[in-house]
């Protein structure tokens, strides 16, 4: 393994294409986003304590820590998209998903994304901006966030088993941002198993990866340290219900025999087309100075 501290964003990049395919963001040097940091981490941390966590919360594939989803997904049951069903967690999520540390750091997630990916985040706006348009009774979880769903992993000490998120678009990013207090050169580590590489990931800083694809999984922290996480996804369900004409694919059968081969002739080339939304770097830059001319 080879340890790669940030003190600046690092870019991942694909050495036959030059694109990036996941980024480690340095979180800003402002001291109002470490206040929202730890209101955040506070926030979480007392919602923890006063929680009653069902069993498959507590031992998950992720880890032995309690963790829960809120957001919009789709799949496992219902034949269309609908919010999580959170049980007697309601009154906590709504809470934190209105605490302005949890909001700050949801919103900056999604703009380093937009930053990074251009591309591949205009295609998750557009998909959830329709789907939200034909479906309004479905509740986001933040209004300038383009994720549909999001990940409480409440800790104290969250250590995650090697994993991918299966669920998730496959060529699609997901944020994760660690929250809580230790040293960041003796654990915590971000270990990307197929890269062969282990991250530093002090409290406050963000990774965007393609958790679909990637093997993840995190370092434990030290005696008397806290590491909590908070993760923000979209599932792929999600986008192929919209690419489906907003239904599930056999009533898509059914109803369009003819839009439903082509779409199945078209699976094959779905994969080298998402990877095509990826950027190099110097597409970034380019990007982003077009954008700062255009403000100026």
């Amino acid at each position: 393994m080879l340890n790669r501290p940030f003190s600046a964003s690092i870019a991942i990049v694909d050495p036959t294409t030059q694109q990036v395919f996941a980024v480690c963001t340095e979180k800003p040097d402002d001291p109002a986003f470490e206040e929202a940091h730890q209101a955040a981490y506070r926030a979480m941390d007392k919602a923890r304590g006063g929680a009653l966590f069902k069993e498959v919360e507590l031992s998950h594939k992720r880890g032995e820590f309690p963790a829960v989803n809120v957001g919009v997904s789709f799949g496992h049951g219902p034949q269309q998209p609908h919010n999580l069903d959170v049980g007697k967690h309601g009154d906590m999520l709504d809470s934190l998903l209105q605490n302005e540390g949890v909001v700050r750091l949801a919103n900056f997630a999604s703009a380093s994304f937009r930053v990074w990916s251009p591309a591949l985040y205009a295609q998750y706006h557009s998909k959830t901006e329709s789907l939200y348009e034909r479906m309004p009774h479905l509740k986001r979880n933040f209004k300038r966030s383009v994720f549909a769903a999001a990940a409480f992993n409440f800790g104290p000490r969250v250590c995650t088993y090697p994993h991918r998120d299966c669920m998730n678009l496959p060529y699609g990013w997901c944020a994760v941002q660690a929250l809580g207090s230790s040293n960041p050169t003796k654990g915590r580590h971000l270990v990307l198993e197929q890269l062969k590489v282990a991250i530093e990931f002090p409290a406050g800083s963000l990774i965007l990866i393609p958790s679909a694809t990637l093997i993840h999984a995190n370092t434990p922290v030290g005696p008397g340290e806290t590491r909590l996480s908070f993760t923000q996804y979209t599932p792929g369900t999600l986008f192929r219900y919209v690419d489906n004409g907003f239904r599930v694919e056999h009533v898509f059968k059914q109803q369009d025999p003819r839009g439903y081969a082509k779409m199945v002739e078209e699976k094959a080339g779905r994969w080298e087309g998402g990877l095509k939304l990826w950027k190099t770097v110097d597409e970034i830059l380019q990007g982003v100075q077009e954008h700062s001319g255009k403000q100026g």
